[in-house]
């Protein structure tokens, strides 16, 4: 027997509960009850199941127990539990203000922001940095950032790491650490269960439930919760797409009232772990994906950091951040000419674009599937003109930069076959290598590197010759 579908899983606890009681051997005790409720607020699918095991073993029919429903929604169900209509002339009438963020484009109000980053590479650095810089209303990479009152959830660093990192941070700041006593707020996970979030065995079924941890933190009065990390943080399958959902929910609901945000760091999926490249910046279901509305990803390239925006929902992803660190181990902002390796990126990208739109031009279209036959950089790496830099790994990751940056962009076309097909374009405004070769300074008839243009940026991969 399956439970019939309901807005509010615990009206149809409570609508059955009143039979269950009549069999002595099933009746439900106040505390199991409330039990029961509690997963309802973050398990909506394991409380229907519950109630729908409580009355097959209370041999309640389909019939009684839609008319107890339907008892249950007459008196229980009013305007505050049902979706409310929204006059479409309020967007005209009293616009309502643009999402604001924490720290500029990159960590929205109200939401869930996934930082993802192979072990080792320096999140946590990142992060600590990042909660000084909003106690401090500093600047987080040339980014505007919100005084917040920060709190900072630690189940992998202890207390003795916590605070020599904090040192060593305020000290290349120049931030005074007695300044941040009421404005940063540290808990240390790693001396106890640091879940915030598990799943449990409950009359035979796996539910998942927020912790005493989680409540704790629902306690601070904290606009900005940083957790380190999500591996702790959530014990449940990672795979698990309502599991993870409804931690991540759970993990919104700490903030949207107060308008606050959550950063949670993460681990990287097995394949961009062990390959370096990729660009599933987490580990586990999509789920961690779709659920958050706005994903960073840390990676290394070329001796540098690099801080991604793989996900926005609301604008425009930021440009890649590019840091290197600093003497005293603090990630810094690579300043425009201060790198080389930038330089020397952002050239290697200019020569493959200028490639693209000269092949472009002639009708030599490069797919922008990655399995290809003969894909984009089988076919351009034997050109004079391109980066003898660049082996396989960095020329996709050259390719996802100059899309994200609007340099090249992605045309749908007709096949012979008469099927879609996606093909590489270069963006109106995109020189080609020789082109770009007559502009550069000191230029000879040879083909070579164009005149660098510092950017950062990422996003996409390509194919083929003639038609792709």
């Amino acid at each position: 027997m399956t439970a019939p579908d309901i807005n509010d899983p615990r009206d149809l606890l409570q609508a059955i509960a009143p039979m269950v009681g009549q069999v002595p051997a099933l009746a439900l005790e106040s505390d199991t009850l409330a039990a029961i409720n509690r997963i309802a607020e973050t398990d909506e699918t394991a409380a229907r199941t519950w109630a729908a095991t409580l009355a097959r073993s209370a041999k309640i029919s389909d019939n009684a127990m839609r008319r107890a429903l339907a008892e249950a929604r007459r008196k229980s169900v009013d305007a505050q539990s049902l979706p409310k209509r929204i006059p479409i002339s309020e967007a005209f009438d009293a616009p309502p203000p643009a999402p604001l963020y924490w720290i500029d484009k990159l960590v929205p109000e109200r939401v869930v922001t996934l930082l993802g980053a192979h072990g080792g590479m320096g999140k946590t650095t990142l992060a600590l940095l990042a909660a000084i810089c909003l106690a401090a209303a500093l600047e987080f990479m040339g980014l505007e950032t919100r005084r917040a009152r920060v709190a900072f959830y630690s189940a992998e660093d202890p207390r003795e790491i916590l605070l020599w990192r904090i040192a060593t941070i305020c000290g290349h700041l120049g931030v005074d650490v007695h300044d941040l006593e009421d404005r940063l707020i540290l808990l240390d996970g790693t001396d106890c269960d640091p879940a915030l979030f598990r799943e449990v065995a409950e009359g035979g079924m796996r539910v998942g439930i927020t912790t005493p941890a989680h409540d704790l933190l629902a306690a601070l009065d904290a606009d900005v919760f940083i957790i380190d990390n999500a591996s702790d943080a959530y014990d449940a399958a990672e795979n698990d797409r309502a599991r993870v959902r409804a931690f991540v929910r759970s993990l919104a609901a700490l903030v949207k009232k107060r308008g606050g945000a959550v950063l949670l760091l993460a681990h990287l999926d097995k394949t961009t772990a062990r390959n370096g490249t990729g660009s599933e910046g987490y580990s586990g279901s999509t789920a961690w994906h779709n659920s958050v509305r706005s994903r960073l990803f840390l990676r290394e390239e070329d001796g540098e950091l690099v801080l991604e925006h793989q996900k926005s929902n609301f604008g425009k992803r930021a440009e890649p951040i590019r840091m290197q660190w600093s003497a005293d181990g603090v990630p810094e902002l690579v300043g425009p000419g201060a790198s080389l390796a930038g330089l020397i990126a952002s050239a290697d990208r200019d020569a493959v674009v200028g490639l693209i739109a000269e092949f472009y031009r002639r009708g030599e279209y490069l797919s922008t599937s990655q399995n290809a036959p003969r894909n984009a950089y089988q076919v351009l790496k034997d050109d004079p003109a391109f980066p003898p830099r660049l082996d396989r790994a960095k020329f996709w990751r050259v390719l996802r930069d100059a899309e994200r940056i609007g340099m090249i962009e992605r045309e749908t076309y007709r096949s012979s076959g008469r099927k879609d097909r996606e093909r590489w374009a270069p963006a109106p405004s995109a020189p080609s290598v020789r082109q770009q070769q007559l502009i550069a300074p000191g230029a000879s008839s040879a083909p070579s590197a164009p005149t660098p243009r510092v950017h950062t940026g990422v996003g996409a991969h390509s194919t083929a010759e003639g038609e792709p």
